[in-house]
Parts: structure tokens; sequence; C-alpha cells
């Protein structure tokens, strides 16, 4: 055999050799591509998959427990808005959806504090007194409700103007 025969069948060789790593390497890139794309498939799935990797991260806490919520899994909707909460106590969404599901779930006295809560934070809140005062009033405490809708129209909400019409008449 000569030395050119040689030289080609290395070179065939390495071509092969070549290209069967590219083969794997791009099959290897494709099913970790299908991997990831059932993680975005589902939002439940994929903020899971973001708290999971960065668990002090408030904002996938959030977002979810909002997905939970939306799905009318309210407890675990309460477990990942309080997570968010302890990392961040100020995160006024967190706090209003919270005291949402504590409503929704029959815990009054727990959704008025939070309410309160995000009223304190932020006193322009319209949403939060609106709220505050459906509880109230559910609770016989009409003249606090009354204070709340009076506040949540002053505010500009729609809702509250037409509650504290209905509580006036």
């Amino acid at each position: 055999m000569r030395q050119g025969q040689t030289r080609e069948r290395e070179n065939n060789f390495f071509v092969l050799i070549s290209a069967s790593f590219a083969i794997l390497f791009i099959l290897f890139l494709a099913v970790l591509s299908f991997e990831r794309n059932s993680t975005w498939q589902d939002e439940i799935k994929l903020w899971s998959d973001v708290v999971a990797k960065n668990p002090v991260d408030a904002r996938g806490y959030y977002n979810l427990g909002s997905n939970y919520h939306d799905n009318k899994m309210l407890e675990p909707a309460i477990a990942c808005y309080t997570k968010a909460i302890a990392i961040n106590n100020i995160h006024i969404k967190a706090i209003m959806n919270r005291g949402n599901a504590y409503d929704e779930t029959g815990r009054t006295n727990e959704a008025i504090e939070d309410y309160r809560k995000v009223i304190s934070l932020n006193p322009s809140y319209a949403l939060a007194y609106y709220n505050l005062g459906v509880l109230e009033q559910r609770m016989g405490m009409i003249e606090n409700a009354l204070m709340d809708f009076h506040k949540a129209c002053a505010l500009k909400s729609v809702e509250g103007c037409e509650q504290l019409k209905q509580l006036e008449r």
C-alpha cells in the first residue's frame, strides 16, 4: 500500500468519526430541546422549574401561585404567595392575591389582614379598599364597608362607587 492511500484512508476515517460525533451531538441537543419544550407547554411546570432553579425568586413564586390560583388550586397558590412575600415582604400583588385566595377558601380574617397590609403599603390601591369593603359588608360591618367603598370610589374604582351607591340606599 502506498503512502498516499494510507493518508487518504486516515482522512476518510477522520471525516467519518467527525461526522458521527456531529450527528450524536445534534441528536443530544434535539433531546434536550424536546425535554425543555415540555416545560414551556404548561405554565405551572414552567414556574415550578423557575423556582426549583432559583428558590429566592419572589417573581417565580408569585407567578406559580397565580397559575395555581387560576386553576382553582388555592392551597398551593397560598403557599406560593406566602413564599413570595417571605422573599419580598412588600410584594403588593402577592399580598393582594393571597388575600383573594384566603377569601375564596373562607379565611376571611386572613384576607382582611392582607388587604389592610396592601393598603398600608399603597394607600392608593383602590381594589384593596373595594375587596376589604366587600368582606366587611359580608360580615355585617356596614359602617366600615361604607368607608372603604367611599375610599375605593374616590380612587376611581367603578365597583367601589357601585357598592357605595347600593349601601347608601
